[in-house]
């Protein structure tokens, strides 16, 4: 038994369950994010912009096809909301997302190469 390809769905498993949860949380639009988005000075539009990234990602993760991708705009999302918690002093939220991000990056980086790239590559097979 390979512990790298459970460990993979573990993770991707876990990923997906949270950012489809907060993704659909800002995507309705909850009352304790919108005042958070408020707070931050960010339009109340843009919740739900972030949200369906974070749905997207989520999808993305839980198909072990695009886990790469997946895992790339969780990194790129984190990157927003850790410049958006320094900006407003929230030291251990801003903590929080860097190491979400690191988590993704990590997962991208093991998840290289995507295999839709890796599948396209390989010569001779249609």
């Amino acid at each position: 038994m390979q512990w790298k390809p459970i460990a993979s769905h573990v993770v991707a498993g876990i990923m997906s369950v949270v950012f489809l949860g907060e993704g659909l949380a800002k995507m309705i639009g909850t009352p304790g994010l919108a005042e958070h988005f408020e707070h931050w000075g960010l339009p109340l539009w843009f919740m739900g912009v972030v949200g369906v990234f974070e749905v997207v990602a989520a999808i993305l993760i839980a198909i072990p096809k695009t886990r790469f991708f997946g895992a790339v705009m969780i990194c790129a999302l984190m990157v927003g909301a850790t410049g958006t918690h320094e900006r407003h002093e929230e030291a251990l939220s801003a903590l929080l997302t860097v190491a979400i991000g690191l988590i993704a990056g990590g997962f991208a980086w093991f998840s290289w190469p995507p295999a839709l790239v890796a599948d396209a590559a390989v010569p001779g097979q249609h």
